[in-house]
């Protein structure tokens, strides 16, 4: 009986939601000095002229933070290319709160075995959640070099309402610890 109050225990704290910013970044394991840098927007980037306008703004603000400056593209040390897109993911299936269990044990000779086994019952499709993804090339100029790369997405629910909103959260999250451990993906809260 207490193995299947484990197992059933378990099973109903099971959490399948995702919390937090996932981001990874890329560089060559040197110091990035801040320098001059104009940032740009990739053709590919998604949202309206006056979003696309806030994410330069977002990023811009960032590295300035970080005491990057601003200059025009002709005159940047760094370029930092920028590229927003949100795209629909599914999400995993929900676990039933409901599970079977199925149990046995053998009491003899002051000796006791147990074993126990529990099943879910059901579940739901996990259906569909949006994910918001920020990507960030640092491009040393002369010579086109990217020095960093940076991604960070979070996943939310369907129906954003404020999509800049979202992606100065992932720019702050980007940019935590800059330049951040390369080749790692952390989760940052």
């Amino acid at each position: 009986m207490t193995c299947l109050l484990a197992a059933f225990l378990v099973a109903a704290c099971t959490s399948t939601g995702q919390s937090g910013t996932e981001v990874t970044r890329y560089h060559l394991d040197q110091p990035i000095a801040p320098q001059s840098t104009a940032v740009e927007i990739s053709s590919t980037t998604e949202g309206s002229n006056n979003q696309i306008g806030d994410y330069t703004e977002i990023v811009a603000a960032e590295l300035t933070a970080l005491g990057f400056t601003g200059a025009g593209a002709d005159d940047a040390d760094l370029i930092a290319k920028v590229n927003v897109r949100k795209y629909a993911q599914d999400k995993p299936p929900t676990r039933s709160p409901v599970s079977i269990g199925i149990g046995g044990g053998s009491y003899g000779g002051n000796m006791g075995v147990g074993a126990g086994a529990s099943v879910p019952v059901g579940g739901k499709k996990g259906g569909l959640a949006n994910v918001v993804e920020l990507k960030v090339d640092l491009v040393q100029r002369p010579g086109d070099k990217t020095v960093w790369e940076g991604t960070a997405e979070r996943t939310l629910a369907p129906g954003i309402v404020d999509q800049s909103a979202v992606v100065k959260e992932l720019a702050a999250a980007l940019f935590k610890d800059f330049p951040g451990k390369s080749g790692k993906t952390v989760t940052v809260k």
